[in-house]
């Protein structure tokens, strides 16, 4: 299976660039997380080179056929395919077969790949450069079957691998793998060039596009097979939240289309299935690591694995258990399924045969409820209704901790955090605990606020934060260094809202949203003064007062742009149309005569903010989404930033580039200022970093500053310039010092998600924040302190946030943050599942199927 068609172009083109370049190492390693489309990579790559005559072999290794999949099998191909292709290959080859007739059955792998492969095509020369051999080699870890780096054929065919990199360059071979100790050995010490398959915490927006891309097409496919469900099914957000959710791993895409065809996400009736074997109630769910399977425990005290794509049983019934079996996940390599049960024991299988590898482990004197394996697998820890929780050794089954007593009721919930040092515990008794897992005492808690038994317990992935739902019909996000509600129950709005802005005053915010409308709030009570203003047909992405504070701007995914009266609500001008995509970024001129905006189209247009009409553009020159657009203050210039890595300077009456681009982010550039005096620009990345470059010369003249630990959403100059402020989807604020660069406030933390908007008042003394966690946070510029509290701006999604002070533009880049389309912190709902690794997944699939938006945290 091929990647679809105008997906993956950035790795294509990379390995069409190595293969024409004789020069480059002869080897092409793509590597990456399983999932993330690896193998149709492979696949394309392999359709490009027969189009172009330069497809030498191909061999995909499949796991499941390691005994007949070997590297003799391997070298005996490609041994054929080039001697077909390529006489005076053959010539050589036929002289070795003359020699030594039983070369291909031999066992010596390095000779076979001496004499059929090494010496053949050291000694050919004469194949014409546009026609030279590519070999094609899928799935190296899968190799050797499930015995992995143990398995002799691994072993032997890494040794040829090592000699391959010692032909000429004009022999390419490109491996594909996941990363693997032996593999990752081989290549250390290999001359090789490496593509890494970006997913996880680090995708990027090109990834991110790739999956939007699969997932579009893979949901018109579902809606073709049922026509009863609405085109646009399932909307916009739940889209969104896929999108984000899949981290750039494309197997996540399709799991997930698979669990849509399985069931109806709006009216939860089962469309395919059940999956049915098990003769009692399933207690417990989970998937693989790849999310290719799926394991069951059953209240016939068996398990069962099933593919996730076909719903087919793989393995099982898996036998052993006397009792229920409550809890079941897989160990984070895939390779084993832990189990908890309710004959007061925890088993570990092997995932691929089903064979009891370890245990039952004995110690509770009760059922034991949930299980959890450490993200090293090299521990498990339990929970029980005996109240306690222990920590067992994952390799010899012997209790290394516990039994820990604290709770004074059933222990219902159990996991690690992701750094495997602490432990988090739900129980029955209403509360939450934390424990150090080395010492076993309780570090955080017991956290109280649920009215109802705790059922689920989670970390965040950075393990600040912990979710928790109980049978109160709530959920909570806990403070794991305060001890304290950070934020809960959720409750509000009808939708996200992605932009928030600030009058000139600052007595009023204005805020866009997922459901189209525009509200108008008071700043001091957070109650709505004006709206909802309607008008768009799809979310409103960008919202921002004039200067005056009397009309208010909104860019929309409808592709227009909008101005309103501040004070009516009326529409007074729009839609203003012309970009033909998403409109990301708005923002009016100093003197408000002019409107600027940018697009995910690669544009930016300027518009007449009387008549409404295109005054200039669309300007061009960045090769991918425009993500934030401003005025210099006075008005003459305008900056840009893209998902390009790049920044660039117009000229407001020309449209021509002035400056740029600006190289030296590594990534996207989500938010770009100016000082007030015009002279510097400075601008915050998805690299993490924040850069200052001089606004006339475009050098960068102060970092990059590092300081945040993921993108830095949003950036900003106090209005003295003497200070930037900064934030984060780390879920912190930052103040730097602009002359020196070093932090001078902070990290100022609070926020329990994305910080996606900041921007100084007027005066300087005060922070405005806006974040993924629905609230907006005011905070004392010289004390850290929070001034007000967060507002419970309606499913607020605060997104964008800017100030004005009479006549000046202070932040004039701090209004456009809301082209955040792939961040994670889209969310509309109070309600979250946790898709990762150390959840407990006793009641993970349950979630997913009765919450139609699969929410995922955070």
């Amino acid at each position: 299976e091929t990647c679809l068609k105008g997906t993956r172009q950035d790795i294509l083109e990379k390995t069409r660039s190595w293969a024409t370049d004789i020069d480059a190492p002869n080897i092409l390693w793509i590597n990456g997380y399983p999932g993330v489309g690896k193998s149709a990579i492979a696949s394309t790559i392999v359709e490009e080179l027969r189009v172009s005559n330069r497809l030498g072999s191909k061999f995909f290794f499949q796991r499941e056929r390691a005994s007949a999949m070997t590297p003799n099998a391997l070298w005996r191909t490609v041994a054929h395919d080039l001697s077909q292709r390529y006489s005076s290959i053959r010539e050589h080859v036929v002289t070795a077969l003359n020699k030594n007739e039983s070369l291909p059955m031999s066992s010596s792998i390095d000779s076979l790949f001496q004499e059929l492969i090494y010496e053949p095509l050291t000694k050919s020369d004469d194949i014409p450069i546009d026609k030279l051999p590519v070999i094609v080699l899928d799935a190296l870890d899968e190799c050797g079957g499930v015995d992995g780096w143990r398995s002799d054929h691994r072993k032997r065919l890494m040794r040829t691998l090592k000699s391959w990199s010692s032909l000429p360059g004009r022999f390419k071979l490109v491996v594909t793998s996941r990363w693997e100790r032996d593999i990752e050995r081989l290549f250390s010490t290999t001359s090789h060039h490496s593509i890494e398959v970006i997913s996880g915490e680090n995708v990027d927006a090109v990834s991110s596009a790739d999956i939007r891309a699969f997932l579009l097409h893979e949901l018109d496919q579902l809606v073709d097979r049922y026509p009863s469900l609405p085109t646009d099914w399932p909307g916009g957000e739940a889209i969104l939240r896929l999108i984000d959710g899949a981290k750039g791993v494309f197997i996540w895409v399709k799991t997930v289309i698979k669990l849509l065809e399985i069931w109806d996400a709006e009216t939860g009736e089962t469309v395919l299935g059940p999956l049915q074997h098990h003769s009692g109630s399933v207690a417990s769910v989970s998937f693989s690591p790849d999310g290719r399977r799926i394991a069951s425990g059953s209240r016939d005290h068996t398990i069962r694995v099933w593919d996730a794509e076909t719903g087919q049983t793989v393995l099982g019934p898996l036998q052993g258990h006397s009792g229920r079996v409550n809890s079941v996940l897989f160990s984070p390599n895939g390779k084993r399924v832990v189990s908890g049960s309710y004959d007061d024991t925890i088993r570990v299988w092997d995932a691929e045969t089903g064979e009891t590898v370890l245990g039952p482990f004995q110690g509770h004197n009760d059922s034991v409820w949930s299980v959890s394996v450490s993200p090293d697998g090299k521990r498990i820890v339990s929970g029980s209704p005996d109240y306690t929780i222990r920590v067992w050794d994952a390799e010899t089954g012997e209790t290394v901790l516990g039994p820990l007593r604290g709770h004074s009721d059933s222990v219902t919930s159990v996991s690690f955090s992701p750094d495997g040092g602490r432990i988090v515990s739900g129980s029955e008794d209403y509360t939450i605990r934390v424990w150090d897992a080395e010492t076993g005492e309780t570090i955080v808690g017991p956290l109280r606020g649920h009215g109802g038994s705790v059922t689920s317990v989670s970390f965040s992935p950075d393990g600040r934060r912990i979710v928790s739902g109980s049978y109160d019909h709530t959920t909570r996000v806990w403070d794991t260094e305060a001890g304290e509600t950070a934020l809960g129950p959720l409750e509000g709005h009808s939708d996200s809202v992605h932009s928030v802005s600030l009058s000139p005053d600052g007595k009023r915010i204005v805020s866009g949203s997922h459901d189209c409308t525009i509200r108008v709030w008071d700043a001091e009570t957070g109650e709505m003064a004006l709206g909802p203003l309607r008008g768009h047909t799809n979310w409103v992405l960008s919202v921002s007062f004039s200067l005056d504070g009397k009309r208010i701007v909104s860019g929309s995914r409808d592709c227009t742009t909008r101005v309103w009266d501040a004070e009516t609500g009326q529409t007074v001008l729009g839609p203003l149309q012309g970009h033909n995509d998403s409109v990301c970024s708005v923002s009016f001129s100093p003197g408000g005569k002019r409107i600027v905006s940018g697009s995910l189209d690669h544009t930016i247009r300027i518009w007449d903010a009387e008549a409404g009409e295109t005054a200039l553009g669309p300007l061009r020159g960045h090769t991918k989404w425009v993500l934030s657009v401003s005025f210099s203050p006075d008005g003459k210039r305008i900056v840009s930033g893209s998902s390009d890595y790049t920044i660039r300077v117009w000229n407001a009456e020309t449209g021509e580039t002035v400056l740029g681009p600006l190289q030296g982010h590594t990534s996207s550039v989500w938010s770009v200022s100016l000082s007030l005096d015009g002279r510097r620009i400075v601008s915050g990345s998805e690299d993490y970093t924040i850069r200052v470059w001089d606004a006339e010369t475009g050098e960068t003249v102060l970092g990059p500053l590092h300081g945040h630990k993921s993108l830095v959403s949003s950036i900003s100059f106090s209005p003295d310039g003497r200070r930037i402020v900064s934030g984060s989807k780390d879920y912190s604020i930052r103040v730097w010092d602009a002359e020196t660069g070093e932090m001078v406030l902070g990290p100022l933390r609070g926020h329990i998600n994305s910080v996606s908007s900041v921007a100084f008042s007027p005066d300087g003394r005060r922070i405005v924040s806006g974040s993924g966690d629905n609230s907006i946070r005011v905070w004392n510029a010289a004390t850290c302190e929070a001034e007000v509290d967060p507002f419970p701006a309606p499913k607020i999604n605060a997104e964008s946030v800017s100030l004005f002070s009479a006549g000046k533009l202070l932040a004039p880049a701090s209004d456009n943050r809301a082209s955040r389309l792939l961040d994670s912190a889209n969310k509309s709902n109070g309600r979250f599942v946790s898709l990762f690794p150390s959840i407990s997944r006793n009641k993970l699939l349950n979630y997913v199927l009765l919450d139609r938006y699969l929410h995922y945290f955070p």
